[in-house]
C-alpha cells in the first residue's frame, strides 16, 4: 500500500466513525480521537463536514438573532471604531464557518473594504456567500487550518473569530499567538469563557476537549494593550458562556495583505484558477474550487514553471 492509499484509508475509517456518531448524537471529535488520538484536525474538518448547512437553517431563530445582534453592535460600535485605518480595512474572519455571524451586518457603513472568511471545511465555506453581503471582489472564501494560514505577518488590519479556537483544546496558545501575527493592528475574539462557565459547563468543555486559556493566551500577548473585555448577554448556550476580548498591537499599523503558501516562504500570486508559489524553490499551485481558494497542505498540487 502506497503511502497516498494509507492517507485515503484511513480518511474513511475516520469518515466512517464520524457519520456513525454522528446519526447516533454522539460526539463526532471524541469519536474520531478515541481511534486517531493523533488527528485532532482531521476531526474537526470532519465534524464541521457532517454539521454544514445547521447554522444557516438557524440564523434567523430568535436566539440566533439576539446573539448576532449584540456581536454586531460591539464590532460596529465598539471594535472598528478604534481601527488605525478609517477605510478600506482588510479583516480576517478566521473559523467563519458558513459565514452567519456576518448574515445581516451592515458593511456599507463600516470601514471593512474586505473580508477574508477563512475555514477549515470545505462544505461549510459553500455556503459563505450567501450570508455575508459584500461583492465578489471584495469577499475571500478560503479553505485553510487555523494554525496555518496561507498569509504573511501583519496582512490584516482586524483579526476576528466568534468561537473558532474553541475546538483547539491544548493548542489554545499556539493559536491565539499564530492569529495575532496576522493582524498589524486589531484582534478580536469572541469566544467560549471557561473561568465564566458553571461546573456543569467546565466539565463539559473539558469533556469535549475546548480551549480552556483562550483568554490567558490573548493577556499574555506582549505586543498587544486589551481595549475591552466583556461577557455577551445573549446566550445560546447556558453551558457554553461566551466572552469577546478586542486587543489592539502597541505598535499599530495599516495591514498589507500578502499570501503566503503553506508548504515554504514563498509568496501565492493569483492566475485565474488557482494560486501558484513563485520565487526559487517554487513547485507548488493550490486550486480554486467553485469560487473558493483551496489553500491547506494537502490541497496542494505540483507544478514547476519555467
Amino acid at each position: 500500500m502506497t503511502d497516498l492509499d494509507a492517507y485515503f484509508e484511513r480518511r474513511r475509517e475516520m469518515t466512517s466513525l464520524a457519520t456513525r456518531a454522528f446519526d447516533a448524537g454522539e460526539n463526532v471529535v471524541n469519536m474520531i480521537l478515541s481511534r486517531f488520538p493523533d488527528a485532532k484536525q482531521e476531526a474537526i474538518e470532519i465534524a464541521y463536514e457532517l454539521q454544514a448547512g445547521s447554522y444557516t437553517a438557524n440564523r434567523d431563530t430568535p436566539v440566533s438573532l439576539a446573539y448576532r445582534g449584540e456581536q454586531h453592535h460591539i464590532l460596529a460600535e465598539r471594535v472598528f471604531p478604534r481601527l488605525t485605518t478609517d477605510q478600506n480595512a482588510i479583516l480576517l474572519d478566521a473559523g467563519t464557518g458558513e459565514g452567519t455571524g456576518w448574515y445581516g451586518f451592515d458593511f456599507g457603513n463600516s470601514p471593512v473594504g474586505d473580508l477574508h472568511a477563512v475555514d477549515i471545511s470545505l462544505r461549510r465555506l459553500d455556503y459563505v456567500r450567501q450570508n455575508v453581503a459584500l461583492a465578489r471582489d471584495q469577499l475571500s472564501v478560503v479553505r485553510a487550518d487555523l494554525l496555518d494560514m496561507p498569509y504573511w505577518p501583519k496582512s490584516f488590519d482586524v483579526v476576528v473569530t466568534m468561537h473558532a479556537v474553541e475546538p483547539n483544546g491544548g493548542r489554545e496558545h499556539a493559536a491565539v499567538n499564530k492569529l495575532a501575527n496576522l493582524t498589524a493592528d486589531l484582534l478580536c475574539l469572541f469566544e467560549p469563557d471557561y473561568r465564566a462557565a458553571s461546573p456543569e459547563g467546565r466539565a463539559r468543555m473539558e469533556k469535549l476537549g475546548y480551549g480552556l486559556e483562550i483568554f490567558e493566551a490573548a493577556h499574555a500577548l506582549a505586543d498587544f494593550e486589551v481595549l475591552f473585555e466583556q461577557p455577551i448577554a445573549s446566550v445560546t448556550n447556558p453551558l457554553n458562556p461566551t466572552t469577546v476580548i478586542c486587543l489592539k498591537r502597541k505598535k499599530s499599523s495599516k495591514g498589507s495583505l500578502r499570501r503566503k503558501s503553506p508548504l515554504a516562504d514563498l509568496d501565492l500570486i493569483r492566475r485565474e484558477d488557482h494560486f501558484a508559489e513563485t520565487g526559487l524553490g517554487a513547485s507548488a499551485i493550490f486550486p480554486i474550487v467553485s469560487g473558493i481558494e483551496c489553500m491547506r497542505r494537502s490541497d496542494a498540487v505540483m507544478r514547476i514553471e519555467r
